[in-house]
């Protein structure tokens, strides 16, 4: 009998939800529509990584640069973020899974940024699997925040500018 080489599956996933809106205007429906499927979707991914054996999946959900949507847009993404968690909670805490935010999830609104903070506080314990939501996260605004905070330490003395490598931005 021929030995088959096993796959390699990987440690960690990073997807980026992308084409929600694209996907529902070639079917003829609204952007909004597309994005709730893509709700589906996730649901869907997740089960087939988590099944696979990763153990970290992050998904880019919404940059920063999604703000530049039309607001009827952005308006439905944040409330279909609670939704979304309301319908597939318990599916985190039957798979063990946490769920962690990266980015700056302040600027959401009220209901959908008490969601995030519901479903972290639900999953704390989870310990097989993290599924990271990259949200209001984009490199220009990240390169921004480093910056700012190596001027701060500049201006308090406790960095000198000529010290300040590629290290020096990477660390903060």
């Amino acid at each position: 009998m021929e030995n088959k080489p096993q796959m390699k599956i990987p440690t960690h996933l990073a997807i980026i939800l992308d084409g929600n809106g694209r996907w529902a205007k070639k079917r003829g429906l609204a952007r909004t529509l597309g994005h709730k499927q893509g709700t589906e979707t996730l649901k869907d991914i997740c089960d087939v990584v988590f099944d696979m054996g990763v153990k970290y999946l992050s998904v880019y959900c919404f940059s920063t640069e999604n703000w530049k949507r039309e607001k009827k847009e952005v308006d439905f993404l944040f409330k279909l973020l609670p939704i979304y968690f309301s319908k597939f909670g318990y599916k985190f805490v039957e798979r063990d899974t946490r769920a962690i935010f990266s980015g700056d999830i302040s600027m959401l609104p009220k209901k959908a940024r008490e969601a995030c903070y519901d479903i972290v506080e639900k999953t704390k314990n989870c310990k097989s699997h993290i599924l990271n939501f990259c949200f209001n996260y984009g490199s220009y605004d990240e390169i921004t925040r480093a910056v700012k905070m190596i001027v701060d330490e500049v201006n308090e003395g406790k960095l000198n500018k000529d010290d300040i490598t590629p290290d020096t931005i990477t660390n903060h």
